[in-house]
């Protein structure tokens, strides 16, 4: 977490007040890394056991996800769907087991472990040559010459959003519109805009998070990100995480078309 690789969230992070099984199920449904603290409790729990294990091992079988065991306490956890997984620490050795010389070593192996993945998750990834593959400026669709690609990612479909998409358009450029951060990381993967123009406030997941999973998986597109809510603090953890610029909602047109045509000339 120091190094910013990744972002980690437990249940724990529920405010009050929030329905807690649909704030779980957001993060058991998006997360890249799912670690399930096995003991005998969670073996007990119905739903640890039967809901939480169940849909991660589906997003395991359907290869959306890492899901790793951490052993906490010795359990017979082999003989559950787990055991087709390589468990941390290393043989799947519980953390409490006397062979460690303390607790810090069993959590230190499972460190070594988790990042280990995070490594391979954090390779370039090797686009395909038709689909996802990054279209060069200007290129030509049949009689038209589109200039770029833009994905504009915003959950408030109203007149603005679609002003600027139309002024855009305008422009000679080709555009798509995606309404939350999980539509969007879909939408890369099936079609590589040149730009996107990211909103942060969203459902399902927020702007920084969607800045932070394409630059793990290498992917280097500029991120334009267009908030309500140009506070410093935002914009210090905007340029941390990785987007190109930081813009107020209330920007001009023409003052943003500026700023894209100044990063595509800069990638």
């Amino acid at each position: 977490m120091r190094q910013g690789l990744i972002t980690a969230w437990y249940d724990r992070n529920i405010n009050a007040g929030t329905e807690w099984k649909h704030e779980i199920d957001t993060h058991l449904n998006t997360a890249q890394i799912i670690l399930l603290l096995v003991s005998p409790d969670f073996i007990a729990s119905d739903y640890c056991y039967s809901i939480e294990m169940t849909r991660a091992l589906e997003r395991y079988d359907a290869k959306e996800a890492h899901v790793i065991p951490i052993i906490l306490r010795p359990t017979d956890w082999k003989d559950t769907p787990l055991g087709k997984l390589q468990a941390l620490p290393t043989d799947g050795k519980p953390i409490t087991s006397r062979s460690w010389h303390s607790r810090d070593e069993a959590f230190f192996d499972v460190e070594i472990g988790i990042k280990k993945v995070v490594k391979e998750l954090t390779k370039p990834k090797e686009r395909d040559t038709e689909i996802g593959k990054i279209r060069p400026v200007n290129e030509k669709f049949g009689n038209k010459t589109v200039k770029a690609h833009i994905l504009f990612v915003d959950d408030e479909v109203d007149k603005k959003i679609n002003s600027l998409r139309a002024f855009f358009t305008n422009m000679g450029y080709s555009t798509d519109l995606a309404v939350n951060g999980r539509e969007a990381l879909a939408h890369v993967q099936q079609h590589q805009p040149d730009i996107i123009v990211l909103d942060l406030a969203m459902p399902v997941m927020e702007g920084f998070e969607v800045v932070r999973r394409l630059r793990m998986e290498g992917n280097n597109v500029p991120i334009i990100i267009l908030t309500a809510h140009p506070d410093s603090n935002y914009l210090d953890e905007a340029y941390e995480t990785g987007a190109n610029a930081f813009i107020a909602k209330h920007i001009r047109p023409s003052d943003l078309l500026a700023r894209v045509e100044t990063l595509l000339r800069e990638t």
